[in-house]
């Protein structure tokens, strides 16, 4: 569970941070020079590029988002299933157990009852 959550925070940060870059690009005019970070090197790149790999990018990260969200909505689905079906195969195990329970208790109260109503043997000593 802790690593689904932190690829979604993984996902989610990089996804916060592609749209802040989209939103760069609507703001910078046709003529703007932009460069791209490759190792050490800053090498000069086309604005219709750049915007196409951030929008592919955005894509692939929402499409990564919805794959893992599904592999967890399925994974829970396969939980809850497996659940199902052994409440399934064991709900006559259990049913049989409470009924042997319940007979043990009735069988205790009529030996309970017969004990109460029963009358006590008084024996009278005379001296």
């Amino acid at each position: 569970l802790q690593t689904q959550i932190s690829s979604r925070q993984r996902l989610e940060s990089q996804q916060q941070e592609n749209l802040a870059v989209r939103k760069e690009f609507n703001n910078l005019s046709d003529d703007s020079t932009i460069y791209k970070l490759i190792g050490p090197v800053l090498l000069k790149q086309d604005k219709t590029e750049a915007e196409s790999a951030v929008d592919g990018r955005l894509e692939f990260i929402e499409k990564e988002m919805y794959v893992k969200t599904s592999e967890q909505w399925v994974g829970k689905a396969t939980d809850v299933k497996g659940l199902v079906y052994r409440d399934h195969l064991e709900r006559p195990l259990i049913r049989k157990r409470v009924e042997k329970l319940i007979s043990d208790m009735q069988e205790q109260s009529e030996g309970k009852k017969m004990e109460v109503s029963r009358p006590e043997r008084v024996l009278v000593y005379q001296y």
